[in-house]
């Protein structure tokens, strides 16, 4: 008879519950490892592949798509594929795991911007999105002396009679996009030294600065009559501070008719120089009308601290060349506009094209040409593994091949769709361009 010790009996139990818990933890694994094969299985059962490229687009990404591809991963599950299989299941159980994730491209198409703008805006229209250059955005100021000496006669008439009709016709000839601002000095009051301080004071803007209205503006032409002194430097710094209010970049055109020098005590060179040095974007040009050596000097001097031109007029005729001449300036400005922006709008449109091409158009082909090398690979070595007849790799070859072309046709009708609607907005833009620039030349 066998004697059990003690000490047999404890190992003997210990042996006996280690037997027991490594069954446990292999039937664990194998449970864990079936339940995983069969959700696989199912999933790879319920898997319908689309017939479409729309569909297709949607099936991804698979499992080992782009960077998640791991070819010894992808290779063990190949292995677990059943033995004998036909082109169409070897097909659907492979693109679960390799399709492509095109949804972002698909999405890059969508959003894909078509629309172009003016790189130049139009100065009625002038926006900042997607602007390079603003147009000939212009704003006009004259500031006319109404001092008593306009009151004189010159070759042609009297000068004020003369400086307002040329002022007319100079403002209603300029593109209707430019904004207008008429602003009178020494319009008040008399030459008499009692009546100096009424007259100095007396500047005022009888139209604020708008577009062109014929009636409004030829309304206050008619409110003021030559008959004080010449406040000038007031004028100016009266101008200064209504353009400081309204500082945007914009092209300011300053034009300063003055038939004598300062006489209400004031520095117009002075104020010149400091509505120069605003960083407000003007030009100051001077008009001489009639002026002796001493007023020709003062004037001369303004016009080179503004970077403006000056110009002495003393006939009806030679102020009318003259205010010509500018007019002539602020259309070739329209002309310049059409002619840049119809280049601009050309290099545009190249951009867009070149990306549709390179960012739009090259990344699809890599993506269907990289989805469909892993797709043919993964046929190989079912083939290799004796998963699959080499009849059926055949037919295999044939459905990548049928998906690949699916894709390429949408891409490609892609492709053409973002081209035509860029080049339609090109063609409707650069003719409302060429409209805008033919519209305005012509109706001066």
């Amino acid at each position: 008879m066998i004697r059990i010790t003690r000490n047999m009996f404890i190992i003997t139990v210990c042996v006996a519950i280690f037997i027991v818990g490594c069954s446990n933890n292999s039937t664990t694994k194998e449970k864990a490892e079936s339940t995983s094969n069969n959700k696989i299985e199912k999933e790879q059962k319920e898997f319908v592949p689309a017939e479409d490229a729309e569909g297709m687009l949607r099936e991804g990404p698979g499992k080992y798509a782009g960077d998640r591809y791991d070819q010894a991963k992808l290779e063990k599950e190949l292995d677990q594929f059943p033995d004998n299989l036909t082109a169409e299941e070897a097909y659907k159980r492979i693109i679960p795991l390799l399709a492509a994730d095109y949804g972002p491209l698909v999405e890059k198409i969508e959003k894909f911007d078509t629309s172009l703008v003016n790189p130049n805006d139009m100065p009625s229209e002038a926006s900042e999105k997607g602007m390079k250059k603003k147009a000939p955005k212009t704003y006009v100021t004259i500031l006319l002396d109404a001092s008593g000496s306009m009151a004189g006669q010159v070759e042609g008439g009297k000068k004020m009679d003369l400086a307002k009709a040329a002022v007319q016709r100079f403002v209603a000839s300029l593109p209707e996009e430019v904004e207008i601002s008429l602003r009178v000095y020494g319009h008040k009051g008399s030459n008499s030294e009692e009546d100096k301080k009424k007259s100095c004071e007396a500047i005022e803007e009888v139209y604020a600065s708008s577009p062109y209205e014929k009636e409004r503006f030829d309304q206050a032409l008619l409110r003021f009559n030559p008959t004080g002194w010449t406040p000038l430097a007031g004028a100016i710094s009266e101008t200064r501070e209504e353009l400081l209010r309204d500082a945007e970049e914009r092209t300011q055109l300053v034009y300063i008719m003055s038939d004598g020098i300062e006489t209400c005590d004031g520095d117009p060179v002075k104020e010149v120089r400091k509505l120069h040095d605003e960083n407000i974007k003007s030009v100051i040009n001077i008009i001489g009308f009639d002026v002796d050596d001493q007023a020709q000097q003062q004037l001369k001097e303004m016009a080179e601290v503004g970077e403006g031109s000056y110009e002495t007029v003393d006939s009806a005729e030679s102020l009318r060349a003259y205010f010509d001449d500018r007019n002539q300036d602020l259309w070739s400005e329209w002309f310049d506009w059409g002619v840049q922006s119809s280049l601009d709008l050309f290099d545009m449109k190249a951009d867009k094209l070149e990306y549709i091409s390179d960012e739009v158009n090259g990344t699809f082909i890599d993506e269907i040409n990289n989805e469909y090398v892993k797709l043919h690979d993964a046929g190989e070595y079912l083939l290799l593994k004796e998963k699959m007849r080499l009849a059926e790799n055949i037919e295999y070859s044939k459905i990548l091949t049928k998906r690949e072309s699916k894709l390429d046709e949408y891409r490609e009708s892609q492709e053409d769709l973002l081209r035509q609607a860029v080049e339609k907005n090109y063609d409707n833009l650069n003719q409302e361009i060429e409209r805008k620039q033919e519209e305005m030349t012509k109706s001066r």
